[in-house]
């Protein structure tokens, strides 16, 4: 069976909270790749898409835990973040989009 990444990230989160998520958007249009790479440092990796482009290896997606209470990032191609949250940890996942924003001046 083929997911869409919304889909199949949704499954995932469902699997693991057993509750719907809760979305948070936001599009990175000044965060370097180093920075991204700080900020999730110390979370769990479920997975990576990569793709080899022009003869380098490319990452085109990424799904990490970052809050082993109910929060896991998604970002597509670098530019789109999303964070899945359980309801309970809104503010945290809102707190974490601000940090985001942050990187982002």
């Amino acid at each position: 069976m083929t997911y869409s990444f919304d889909e199949r990230i949704t499954r995932i989160f469902k699997e693991r909270y057993k509750v719907e998520p809760s979305i948070l958007y936001f599009q990175n249009e000044k965060i370097d790749k180093e920075k991204i790479e700080k900020f999730l440092n110390k979370s769990y990796l479920i997975y990576v898409n990569k793709e080899v482009i022009d003869n380098k290896i490319v990452e085109m997606d990424r799904l990490v835990e970052y809050d082993s209470n109910g929060i896991l990032i998604y970002i597509k191609g670098g530019v789109n973040i999303f964070i899945f949250t359980t309801a309970d940890r809104l503010n945290v996942a809102e707190f974490t989009l601000h940090n985001l924003i942050k990187l982002n001046k």
